[in-house]
């Protein structure tokens, strides 16, 4: 299984997503929170399954949520570098993959 990590800005968009679907229903955010689980275990199981964006980042999206999650697999591990809703406009996400 692969290492796994998280930039900082996807903490924040993870957490900024849960508590705005908590706000609208308790429990949801819980719901967001398992969401980003099963992806998370998925893109572990299997780095590659996301589809290329890049020539080293890839997507996975989330059951349920309109949501992405945008990674880099490298060796043996995996960096998770934004969580974005894919409303988001492409400059946005250009910007915000770019660092």
């Amino acid at each position: 299984m692969a290492d796994l990590r998280f930039d900082a800005a996807a903490i924040a968009d993870i957490t900024l997503a849960r508590d705005w679907y908590e706000r609208e229903r308790t429990g949801l955010g819980n719901e967001f929170i398992d969401s980003t689980e099963v992806a998370v275990g998925r893109l572990m199981r299997f780095p590659g399954c996301g589809a290329l964006v890049g020539s080293s980042l890839r997507r996975q999206p989330l059951e349920r949520f309109p949501y992405v999650l945008y990674y880099r697999s490298h060796g043996t591990g995996i960096l998770v570098i934004a969580c974005l809703h894919v409303a988001r406009g492409p400059e946005y996400r250009i910007c915000r993959l770019r660092g």
